[in-house]
């Protein structure tokens, strides 16, 4: 029975002492996408020589729901913790006092009396989460590998000197100035999360490549247009980029700038494959509304907006051309390979192109129906805009980016430019117009008469009342503009003094009032002032 018992525990410590060493894996990020929000997608390639355990000691904070895996051979990942050597280094991988335990050292005190000898125990610092792993060292000691390290006074410490003696320094009175090591520390050794990667054959094939693709938060580019106004007829345009990296290092990948806003319901979830990741916050993370993301606002110039319809049609621009390039709704733009390290930001010229362009006024005037109280019998200003009008001229999309505007190397203005497909029409605002006035009334006559359809609307009661708006403009410049003005108006149109160029009747939305989008282009001769009226019939609930 004894023998037995001996010939288990034989056995058992075998399995312990041969069990396989995972090998470092050194795996090769090939591409990054980055879109605009923050978010970049990832491919990764690693060499596998042959089966095992290989481990990897860069565990990313995946987003959930876009981790794969790909190879030819048949491969487990499992997430877990392992104490891993990692090179020392200087800034946010510094040694530490911790380091130096087993170190031989020379530690000086106020009075300046040396110890030297072998560091049995250092001073305590910050202990921190392994499972949450720190993006800086803030809070470590700042030391040297080679010279004196600082210590603050009343640092405690255990030496043993060279006669095996055991000094502790309590720094009581006689504060620790400094400790120095003989030789600079090259690495250390620390519990880090990690992926194992167990790989068997497949086929009989017992090499290959594996594959790996993900999204993870850090990354992202921000452009921006530089509009140049050339000779009043013609423009360029430049965009450039800046590429902003707080994700792992990047060599010599390829990188690649998104315009689009694809949708990602788990954007706001970190995966389970992530140590930090814990299943209370991973349910709490998935109860959270899709598309919002930690730390970033909701803006259109990361969210993607479209150029809103041009107030109106000129015959030189034909806002009708057909999109070219890969796909109208979601852009890949490569930049080729580059080389950023945590923290850099690379700013380069993405593309350029020239254009003819249109240089019109612009205004829309609100439509302030709110119910039967809305009586406005006040001259109100409305904001005109300079607007710069030309058709797309790279060869991908004009993304939602601010876009300044300079002619004859002066600063005219920025505004937001939106999205625009290439060949089709970018209206680009300059600046607000102060020499061109328009201002607006609405005068309402009685009660007209019941509404006969009253329970064809929610069981309420309207009664109509006649409408007339008044829209007046005066040209104060001493030259000639064009003027694209814009306006809705709420309920039946029964007279328009001045026809407009383009009247769209749009259906109304539950209610007994449609609506009518009118827009003109005037054109007004210095000093000279138009007035456009409109008369109609209105619905107002009781």
């Amino acid at each position: 029975m004894s023998r037995l018992f001996s010939l288990c525990c034989v056995l058992l410590v075998s399995s312990i002492c041969f069990a396989e060493v995972p090998k470092d894996l050194t795996v090769k990020t090939e591409t990054v996408a980055l879109f605009k929000n923050g978010l970049a997608v990832i491919r990764q390639e690693a060499d596998i020589p042959a089966e095992g355990v290989y481990r990897w000691s860069e565990v990313p904070q995946v987003i959930h729901g876009t981790f794969f895996a790909e190879s030819d051979l048949n491969v487990e990942i499992r997430s877990t913790q392992q104490e891993v050597k990692t090179p020392i280094q200087s800034g946010v991988n510094a040694p530490t006092l911790a380091d130096l335990n087993g170190v031989k050292v020379k530690v000086t005190l106020e009075d300046n009396s040396v110890y030297q000898g072998e560091l049995v125990i250092a001073p305590p610092e910050k202990v921190s989460n392994s499972l949450l792993p720190e993006s800086s060292a803030m809070g470590r000691y700042y030391s040297s590998s080679m010279g004196p390290v600082p210590v603050g006074i009343g640092s405690q410490m255990l030496i043993k000197d060279e006669e095996g003696r055991y000094v502790f320094l309590t720094g009581a009175g006689k504060g620790i100035v400094s400790v120095e090591t003989a030789a600079p520390l090259k690495e250390r050794t620390e519990k880090k999360p990690v992926l194992l990667f167990t790989v068997k054959a497949n086929n009989g094939k017992t090499s290959g490549k594996l594959q790996l693709f993900y999204l993870v938060k850090g990354a992202a580019w921000s452009p921006s247009y530089r509009i140049n106004l050339l000779d009043g007829q013609k423009l360029s345009i430049d965009q450039t980029a800046q590429i902003r990296n707080e994700w792992l290092p990047i060599e010599n990948a390829e990188v690649l700038l998104v315009s689009g806003f694809p949708q990602i319901e788990t954007s706001n979830v970190r995966s389970l494959l992530h140590p930090s990741q814990v299943l209370a916050q991973f349910f709490q993370q998935l109860n959270l509304p899709s598309q919002r993301f930690d730390g970033f606002v909701g803006n259109s110039m990361m969210t993607q907006q479209m150029a809103p319809s041009p107030i109106s049609i000129s015959p030189d621009f034909d806002i009708t051309a057909a999109a070219a390039g890969e796909g109208p709704d979601i852009h890949y733009q490569s930049i080729g390979k580059r080389t950023l390290g945590t923290g850099d930001t690379l700013s380069l010229s993405t593309g350029k192109g020239e254009a003819e362009y249109q240089r019109v006024l612009e205004c829309s005037v609100p439509v302030l129906f709110t119910g039967q109280n809305n009586v406005n019998n006040r001259h109100t200003p409305i904001e005109i805009y300079d607007v710069v009008r030309f058709k797309n001229p790279l060869p991908f999309p004009m993304t939602t980016a601010p876009a300044a505007i300079t002619e004859n190397g002066r600063f005219l203005g920025q505004c937001k430019s939106y999205w625009v497909n290439p060949s089709q029409l970018a209206s680009v605002k300059i600046t607000k117009v102060m020499n061109v006035r328009v201002n607006y009334k609405e005068e309402f006559t009685a009660e007209a008469q019941q509404d006969s359809r009253g329970s064809e609307f929610f069981g309420r009661t309207y009664f109509q009342r006649s409408v007339i708006r008044t829209l007046e403009i005066s040209n104060q410049r001493n030259e000639d503009i064009t003027l694209n003005l814009d306006t809705a108006f709420y309920g039946q149109i029964e007279k328009i003094e001045v026809e407009p160029q383009k009247k769209t009747l749009n259906a109304s939305d539950g209610g007994p009032n449609d609506s009518t989008s009118l827009v003109w282009v005037l054109q007004l001769k210095p000093g000279e002032k138009k007035t456009l009226t409109i008369a109609g019939k209105r619905w107002y609930p009781r």
